[in-house]
């Protein structure tokens, strides 16, 4: 009888009983103190490169007339990547573009305000300080691809502070010179 018990299959155990849970722990990125699910860390960085990259383009377009009005597509852009990078919890980004939307929206007003056209805004801005503010602009920008090429490295750091506070002072001087457009005589009719 010893032949039958070579010819026996082995016993196995039997598989567990299914515990009706299913391990949905995404892969996380971790930069720095955030952890980013992978999913939304690989789509934050498709998204956010397009827009810098198309931000970027268009600035350099902009820069070549920047007594012109900046194309509202910019601030749009700029926008975007401030809400998607606080989405991700990439505060010193989103801090970076929204100075910039803040900035582009100001100057926006402000070269409007000179007439609806397009038209260079020669009256309100001598052309070097219009040169001067598509070029921090365009700086701003650099450093906000920097930062996004970093970031899809692992390093987490924020902007340049002096740049930060350039262009801060930028918005802050283009609303000082905005001029308000306000229709008191509607604001009596009511």
């Amino acid at each position: 009888e010893p032949n039958a018990m070579a010819t026996t299959p082995a016993l196995t155990p039997a598989p567990a009983p299914w515990s009706g849970r299913v391990d949905t722990t995404p892969e996380v990125r971790e930069i720095g103190p955030l952890r980013i699910p992978a999913g939304l860390f690989n789509v934050f960085l498709q998204e956010a490169d397009e827009d810098s990259l198309q931000l970027q383009e268009g600035l350099a377009n902009w820069g070549r007339a920047p007594a012109l009005v900046p194309p509202a597509e910019l601030e749009t852009l700029a926008h975007s990547l401030a809400g998607s990078s606080a989405t991700v919890g990439f505060a010193s980004l989103s801090e970076l573009a929204r100075h910039m939307e803040s900035s582009l929206e100001r100057l926006r007003a402000q070269r409007l305000a000179s007439g609806d056209d397009g038209a260079p805004a020669a009256t309100r801005e001598t052309a070097a300080q219009c040169a001067e503010d598509a070029a921090l602009l365009a700086e701003a920008g650099e450093e906000m691809r920097q930062l996004l090429h970093q970031f899809a490295a692992g390093f987490l750091r924020g902007p340049d502070p002096v740049l930060l506070e350039r262009l801060r002072a930028q918005a802050s001087r283009s609303a000082a010179t905005t001029p308000l457009d306000i229709d008191l005589g509607s604001l009596m009719q009511e």
